[in-house]
């Protein structure tokens, strides 16, 4: 088994520290926060990842026994399913997690011990974290614009969010810096938004660019009442998608007659043209202005 310190990430920011990857980690994992502490450290139950963006996905079930807080012995069962894959401006994430029978009681043994690292079968874990976790990233190289350019980028985020605590995690980096949105639903649980970055001012002609999104369901048992039947889902399989970019002049203006290119070869065809771009931006503005 492996152990998974952090909710699912580091594996991904590693690998995304290159210039053209791709990478895709599918994972239920458990822990016990309540014993020894918040983050403290979960162990993976079943994981599956590609280095490559490939699709990867899993379909776990297990069952913890011990007793609720009144000291009754019961048995509640983890279902867990995850899916992710990643494409050059694509990425695909969902979690779907559902326990039955939830209990909790601090007299219970541990199920996962962080500081040795050891698993007791016997135990009973408190904190469940299923999640698809993707990313790729890539180097864009501009020609046909002056000094003192500027670039911005346009995310479509569509998913859906239901259930007991589902979340997302979206990082846009561009030459180090980063950026993180956290995708809100609405009261039918859909989300359906256009994440826009700063402007960012390239390198030597270029953005290091690189996207990871996560999308999971994180449960911890002491949260919720003795018997009660959870379930919930973080549906982003469509989509987090680069949808456009936006050059400006050393002025402010928006550029026209530029091109790009990526490291990586990959086709981003479906950016569209900076006219369409600039529709877009100026709604953006639009919807920036009512929100002040």
């Amino acid at each position: 088994m492996k152990k998974i310190a952090f909710i699912l990430g580091g594996l991904i920011l590693t690998q995304a520290a290159f210039a053209q990857t791709r990478t895709s980690i599918a994972s239920a994992s458990a822990g016990n926060n309540d014993t020894f502490g918040f983050n403290s450290g979960n162990i993976s139950l079943d994981t599956q990842f590609s280095g490559s963006g490939s699709p990867v996905s899993i379909n776990h079930t297990q069952s913890f026994s011990g007793v609720d807080g009144n000291d009754d012995p019961q048995t509640m069962t983890l279902n867990a399913e995850a899916f992710a894959s990643a494409n050059y401006g694509i990425l695909r994430a969902s979690a779907t997690a559902s326990i039955q029978n939830n209990f909790f009681s601090s007299s219970n043994a541990w199920y996962f011990n962080p500081t040795s690292g050891q698993v007791n079968p016997q135990g009973v874990a408190d904190t469940f974290l299923i999640a698809g976790s993707t990313s790729f990233s890539d180097v864009f190289t501009y020609t046909g614009l002056g000094a003192g350019f500027t670039v911005n980028f346009f995310y479509q985020v569509d998913g859906v969010m239901t259930g007991d605590n589902p979340y997302t995690n979206l990082i846009v980096t561009n030459n180090g810096t980063q950026e993180i949105f956290n995708a809100v639903p609405n009261q039918n649980g859909i989300v359906n938004t256009t994440f826009i970055t700063q402007k960012y001012t390239p390198l030597n002609n270029q953005i290091a660019h690189s996207v990871q999104f996560t999308s999971g369901v994180s449960y911890h048992t002491y949260d919720y009442f003795d018997g009660a039947n959870l379930l919930s889902t973080a549906d982003f399989d469509s989509t987090i998608t680069l949808v456009g970019m936006i050059a400006y002049d050393a002025s402010g203006n928006i550029a026209t007659g530029w091109s790009f290119s990526a490291a990586s070869g990959a086709d981003y065809g479906a950016v569209p043209e900076p006219a369409t771009m600039t529709i877009l931006a100026l709604a953006a503005l639009i919807a920036k202005k009512r929100k002040i």
